[in-house]
Formats: C-alpha cells, sequence, structure tokens
C-alpha cells in the first residue's frame, strides 16, 4: 500500500480556545501514524495518557510530550469522561476542531481487518427495511444488528449494534446505545459508541430513521477519523 497523506480541518487557531489549547499526540499502530488531540479520555492499555508536565513521573499516566517519538500500539481508545472531568469537551468536537451537532461516548481503535468489502458484507442479509440488511444476532436479547448500505464511510458500509433502554438515564423509551463499526482508509477497525435518546444531548438518529437522516452524522464521522489519519503505508517512515 502506498504512502497516503490525509489532511483535514484539525486542530489550529480557527477554532474556540477550548478545543485549539490541546496538545497532539503522535501515534503509530502498525504503518499508520495517527496525530490524535489529548484529550484526558486517551488510553491504551488501560493507561491514561498525558501531556502534562505533572505527570511526567505519574505511574498510572503514560506521559508523552511534543518531540518525543510517537507511541507504538496495537489499539487506543478515547473515553468520555463523566464525574470527575466535566471539563474536556466531546470527543467529535476535539477531532473535528469545532462544534458537533453529534455526539460520541467512546471511539475505540483496533486491529487491522484482512478482508475485502464483500467479506465485510458476507453475512448480513435482507430486512425488511430500505439501505439495511439484518446481521447475525438481530432481534436477539433486545439487541438490533444491521449493516446499513448507505451512506457509507471511507467507501464501507457500517455495521451498528443497539441495545435498546440504555443509556437507563434516558426518558426516551426507544433510546439505543449504539456501537457503529468501520474501517479506517488503511484497514484498520473502529469503534464509535453513540445514544440515541432524543432527550440526549448530541443524540444520532435510531438506526431504523431514513436514510436521509443519516447522511449528517457519518459525515461528521468520516471528517473526524480523516483528521487523526495522518499517513499509512509502506512509505510512511515515521512508523518504521
Amino acid at each position: 500500500m502506498a504512502l497516503v497523506m490525509m489532511t483535514g480541518a484539525g486542530v489550529g487557531p480557527a477554532v474556540a480556545d477550548d478545543l485549539s489549547s490541546y496538545d497532539t499526540v503522535m501515534i503509530c499502530k502498525g504503518d499508520t501514524l495517527f496525530a490524535v488531540p489529548a484529550h484526558p479520555g486517551i488510553r491504551i492499555k488501560g493507561i491514561s495518557v498525558s501531556t502534562l508536565e505533572e505527570d511526567r513521573d505519574n505511574p498510572r499516566r503514560l506521559f508523552w510530550k511534543k518531540g518525543d517519538a510517537p507511541l507504538r500500539v496495537t489499539g487506543f481508545t478515547i473515553n468520555t469522561l463523566v464525574g470527575f472531568n466535566k471539563t474536556a469537551p466531546p470527543i467529535l468536537d476535539l477531532l473535528l476542531g469545532r462544534a458537533s451537532e453529534y455526539r460520541i461516548v467512546q471511539l475505540r481503535i483496533g486491529a487491522f481487518y484482512e478482508g475485502d468489502l464483500d467479506d465485510w458484507t458476507e453475512e448480513s442479509r435482507p430486512s425488511d427495511l430500505p439501505d439495511l440488511r439484518e446481521l447475525p444476532g438481530h432481534n436477539v436479547d433486545r439487541m438490533d444488528s444491521y449493516l446499513r448500505q448507505k451512506p457509507t464511510l471511507f467507501e464501507f458500509p457500517l455495521k451498528f449494534r443497539c441495545s435498546k433502554g440504555l443509556p437507563i438515564y434516558s426518558e426516551d423509551s426507544e433510546t439505543y446505545h449504539c456501537g457503529a463499526f468501520g474501517i479506517l482508509p488503511d484497514g484498520t477497525r473502529f469503534i464509535a459508541s453513540y445514544d440515541t435518546g432524543r432527550d440526549l444531548p448530541g443524540h444520532w438518529p435510531n438506526v431504523d430513521q431514513p436514510t436521509s437522516d443519516w447522511e449528517a452524522p457519518i459525515a461528521e464521522l468520516e471528517e473526524a477519523l480523516g483528521n487523526i489519519v495522518v499517513a499509512y503505508g509502506p512509505g510512511n517512515r515515521v512508523c518504521d
């Protein structure tokens, strides 16, 4: 695979101070270089990543500063922090460098996907809903499992697994907690978790809502993910 450079809005002077003030952590996963704003919810193997000088010698933190070699990982997560750190900006806002109408509660960057598009979709079967195909486990234990054919994200359809009635603090009777499963341009798997309760800030549409309702949130997610993938392929010397 040839080296690909990706650019996006990023985090810079054009955005609000509370977003542009965040450092960027450089991460190598295989031959892919990620540039991730230093959200306090970043975890690598369960350990929090910090760019704060006060955490340099903290055994409970993985310290990184500008100029250090990229962290070498097999995956990482960004979690929404509640309670003790309510000042952390929403994950999508930080990755986009601007306010987003939508929120995700966790982003997981994981293993490399070895298959192709046909492999990705082969376990799905037709459903009665437009642009949706059922996946194994659908309609079992209050779980909806679908593959959404349109719109795609980085040319792959997203897979959704949604649990009804979550989060429990939503008063919307049709609230779901969902994971959107997809593939980054370098072939890395990701999961973006979100909520659909209409009384929750940044809620997403339910998976069975019309395709037109999905164009905006998927476009926001694709832009956000594109912003953090800097380069990939054998020509990426940074992650040799």
